[in-house]
């Protein structure tokens, strides 16, 4: 009669044990994610994970060598387009684009234009005359050139010197003939064309000599 209760009680203590642990258990409740029909555990929104941030992976050798060569591909493209760049700006000058008024001297320049940020021509006047006087705006470009490809340009003109507001832009054509000698074209109207050469000052003339 003994041993049966004691049976009984063990009985007892086996089942609170045992809903004791259901209990743990339910308490638990990690998040579900649901791929196709199988059901996977999500460890990062369990209550073991919560918290704990992702490794931090190193690149790979590999991965190293390509940011590098990345790198320098883009070292190289700046480097060129800078030394393009610089080959071009500087004084020009020419003795036949502006007719009667001589040799004229201008600064070019590079410049952004448009949305692209395209690279193009500027050309200011350092001597002027009185139709465009010197520190005005005398031809520019719509991109840069490339020597032997002619490119669309406009020319500023001003018919009445007078006439403050008397500015206005006619359409052209630039060809990059050398990185030292430019070809101007500017149109007047159908069959009227006016064509001029500028020269890129040497860098062992003098500059009292090149503006006398």
């Amino acid at each position: 009669m003994l041993h049966k209760a004691t049976q009984v009680m063990m009985a007892s203590l086996m089942s609170l044990v045992f809903l004791g642990m259901l209990q743990g258990v339910e308490s638990f409740q990690p998040m579900i994610t649901v791929v196709g029909k199988s059901r996977i555990l999500d460890p990062m929104t369990t209550s073991l994970f919560a918290g704990i941030a992702a490794p931090i992976r190193e690149p790979t050798i590999i991965e190293e060598d390509l940011l590098d060569e990345e790198e320098d591909d883009y070292d190289e493209l700046v480097d060129g387009l800078t030394e393009r760049l610089e080959a071009m700006e500087g004084l020009w000058f020419s003795d036949d684009f502006y007719g009667k008024h001589g040799r004229e001297w201008v600064q070019v320049s590079s410049r952004l234009v448009g949305a692209s940020a395209t690279s193009a021509m500027v050309a200011v006047k350092v001597t002027g005359d009185p139709h465009v006087p010197s520190g005005c705006v005398t031809w520019q470009t719509a991109c840069w050139p490339t020597q032997g490809i002619s490119v669309g340009a406009q020319i500023q003109i001003r018919e009445n010197p007078q006439d403050p507001d008397g500015f206005s832009w006619l359409p052209g054509e630039l060809t990059l003939i050398n990185q030292k000698q430019i070809l101007l074209s500017c149109s007047y109207g159908p069959g009227m064309t006016s064509t001029g050469t500028f020269h890129k000052q040497e860098e062992d003339e003098e500059e009292e000599d090149s503006f006398a």
